[in-house]
């Protein structure tokens, strides 16, 4: 297994927890939750540890995936600051906090700005435009907490959702070719 492999796998497995935390919050706010205990924490931080791994093996040339990883990384600890891990007094915690919720939509914007930009293949550009939107929609709920809160939450499972196909596009190309490889070989037939 290569270098370049290893990290789209742990990118894949980081980005895959951050989106079923965030689909925990949309099941939390409709039908009760999706996690038990102290599952919720323990997803955040191997999740941090995936993207982590991920980030640090990657070969550093590539835009969108090292903003769409600081994206992630951010929101994991929104999360597990947000969770009262630290020792902290409230008032400087939810200072910080409110600096990393605000940081998170704007790097979505930026991958999302850099993934339509980079490539002239029309699925990314969509992608980049559709990042773009939630990202913006998504900085504009964290400046208003009139907005209702499921919708809120909905963007922000969306936006990580597509944070987490732009992260995932690589390995995804790798599998489906895998896959049609199999398929079209004796074994299948």
């Amino acid at each position: 297994m290569t270098r370049a492999t290893c990290s789209q796998i742990s990118l894949l497995l980081g980005s895959v927890g951050v989106s079923s935390l965030a689909a925990e919050d949309v099941a939390r706010l409709t039908v009760g939750g999706l996690f038990v205990g102290s599952t919720p924490l323990v997803v955040a931080l191997a999740s941090a540890a995936m993207l982590g791994i991920g980030a640090l093996t990657s070969r550093g040339g590539d835009g969108v995936t090292l903003v769409g990883t600081t994206a992630l990384l951010l929101n994991v600890l929104v999360r597990v600051f947000g969770r009262g891990v630290l020792g902290t007094p409230p008032d400087q915690v939810s200072w910080f906090l409110t600096l990393l919720a605000l940081a998170v939509p704007l790097l979505i914007v930026v991958a999302g700005v850099i993934a339509a930009r980079t490539t002239g293949r029309r699925s990314w550009q969509v992608l980049g435009v559709g990042l773009v939107t939630g990202g913006v929609l998504w900085f504009a709920g964290n400046w208003f907490p009139t907005a209702h809160l499921l919708l809120f939450v909905i963007i922000e499972f969306i936006n990580i959702a597509l944070v987490t196909v732009l992260l995932c596009w690589p390995a995804g190309g790798r599998v489906v070719s895998v896959l049609r490889q199999l398929w079209s070989s004796a074994a299948v037939r």
